[in-house]
């Protein structure tokens, strides 16, 4: 297989070369975005296991985590931890961690706050899946690009040498299918990766929902104003 394709490519054409190479660097870098992120999401689904495993949410003492300063740097990478701190940030300036006394347009502040941590979370999450879905769409036109000039190219061969022989059609033939070949081989796995790490997200999603809406709702419960 790698001889066959390394013989494809040098029979290809400098325009067949230059799409493989094109291809293959984004390839590089599609591969990079997909072991980065993997990891990224991983530390981000134990940090949320470790930080709910301690969470109540029952407000008894809303700032339990926050007093836990040898265990915080286990729950930094955690969307829902971020979003929790900074809901505590607003709720401890407001009421301060005694005073249970906040109005209703103060509860929509945390609201706000904890929806804006909440995007700002997603958003780092999402960075450069754009690139693979780019690279998904992308790649198998870089390779229909090849097959087409390959195609295009051994018809020319034959016109000028007036002959179909092996030898003619060979590099134009080689051209169209190396990079049918490789446009596959980039679009296929940053397909699956996309599609992996969407669902991932759209996880993270409903789990920051639920979580910010299980704190408004602890708020209200144990620091709304009557």
């Amino acid at each position: 297989m790698k001889g066959t394709f390394i013989l494809s490519f040098q029979l290809s054409g400098w325009v067949g070369r230059s799409i493989v190479i094109i291809l293959f660097l984004i390839s590089i870098y599609s591969w990079a975005i997909i072991f980065k992120k993997f990891f990224l999401f991983r530390r981000a689904r134990r940090a949320t296991k470790r930080f709910l495993s301690l969470f109540s949410g029952d407000g008894a003492d809303f700032f339990e985590v926050l007093k836990e300063k040898r265990r915080l740097g286990r729950f930094v990478h955690s969307p829902l931890f971020s979003s929790y701190r900074k809901g505590c940030q607003v709720l401890s300036s407001t009421a301060g961690e005694k005073e249970k006394k906040i109005s209703s347009w103060q509860i929509e502040d945390i609201k706000s706050v904890l929806e804006k941590t909440a995007n700002g979370e997603l958003s780092h999450l999402e960075g450069s899946l754009s690139f693979l879905a780019t690279a998904t769409t992308l790649s198998p036109f870089l390779g229909l690009l090849g097959t087409v000039w390959g195609i295009l190219r051994a018809f020319l061969s034959m016109g000028l040498e007036g002959s179909a022989g092996i030898e003619t059609v060979a590099p134009g033939i080689a051209e169209a299918l190396i990079t049918t070949v490789a446009g596959l081989l980039v679009a296929i796995p940053a397909l699956v990766a996309y599609n992996y790490f969407i669902n991932y997200l759209k996880n993270f999603a409903n789990d920051l929902e639920s979580f910010n809406s299980e704190f408004i709702y602890s708020v209200k419960r144990n620091y709304l104003k009557t």
